[in-house]
């Protein structure tokens, strides 16, 4: 009788026990789960982005249009390196990809990298003689670098494929200024502002040269 009574306690504190240790497990569980969660909704949209090319370059490593969507995607996070990173692999790849090789040249020049940002764009032109943000990127460069005479070659050569660019005129009023060519530096700055007239580099270019209040003109 005692002997039955002390196994069927035993018996009720393995039922508790074990009824404790699942209660203790689901818990960890929804726990785990909840920090989970919070985790990945701590990612930013560029990051959630980043590992959905990464996933797919995983499953298709081929795919160069999805590594330089990730490259970009790494630019736009401020991964500069890893953006490089990214579109040298594309370009081993493909040497002739205009797309990858424009983008890395962006990237080099924003990354200080002048002198590799020309080589790339050179390249570009080389390719593509048309390509005409190319040739735009390449003037901005060579005006970086003092090579003003070369830049403006290379700048109105833009211009005369995009002569409707706001950015386009205002780069090449901001090289007249440096040259001291005003007359022609104002004449672009209000292109500029006729194009878009809150471009307020423009409207401070207009300033520095003693044009104030200056109201666009509408183009029709």
């Amino acid at each position: 009788m005692n002997g039955d009574l002390r196994l069927g306690k035993i018996q009720v504190i393995a039922i508790v026990i074990g009824a404790s240790l699942l209660t203790i497990g689901f818990c960890f569980l929804v726990v785990k789960a909840f920090f989970e969660d919070s985790s990945s909704k701590m990612l930013t949209s560029k990051e959630k982005e980043a590992m959905y090319y990464e996933e797919r370059l995983l499953i298709n490593p081929n795919d160069l249009s999805n590594a330089i969507l990730l490259a970009w995607n790494y630019f736009e996070q401020g991964k500069l390196e890893d953006a490089i990173k990214q579109l040298e692999k594309v370009i081993v790849e493909d040497p002739s990809n205009i797309e990858a090789l424009f983008a890395l040249g962006f990237v080099y020049f924003e990354n200080g990298l002048l002198d590799k940002s020309e080589d790339i764009y050179r390249q570009v032109i080389e390719l593509e003689p048309l390509h005409d943000h190319a040739i735009h990127s390449l003037g901005i460069i060579l005006r970086e670098k003092g090579n003003y005479e070369e830049s403006l070659k290379v700048l109105l050569q833009a211009l005369d494929l995009i002569p409707f660019s706001a950015d386009l005129n205002f780069d090449l009023a901001l090289l007249y200024e440096r040259m001291g060519m005003i007359n022609e530096a104002i004449d672009h700055y209000k292109i500029s502002v006729n194009f878009i007239p809150d471009y307020d580099e423009a409207l401070e270019g207009l300033g520095r040269l003693g044009v104030t209040n200056y109201q666009p003109v509408k183009y029709h």
